[in-house]
């Protein structure tokens, strides 16, 4: 936690024993890749698996009643 949100709380809270430990990789990169998908891609993709689940059973509850 920074300087300044201790400040914005009142400082009343905790203090750190230790330094905030800076997350750096071994060769300097960083440690998770950034995703490749663009944000339309997931809402989509579960929109359409949801569509396809409900589809599915209708179709099954009407083979089971004998409709078409």
């Amino acid at each position: 936690m920074t300087e300044l949100r201790r400040r914005r709380r009142g400082g009343r809270g905790e203090r750190l024993m230790v330094p905030e430990a800076e997350f750096t990789s071994y060769y300097g990169r960083p440690i998770i890749k950034a995703p490749v998908w663009k944000v339309p891609d997931v809402p989509g993709y579960l929109y359409l698996g949801g569509m396809a689940g409900v589809s599915a059973s209708l179709a099954a509850l009407g083979d089971l009643t004998g409709r078409p």
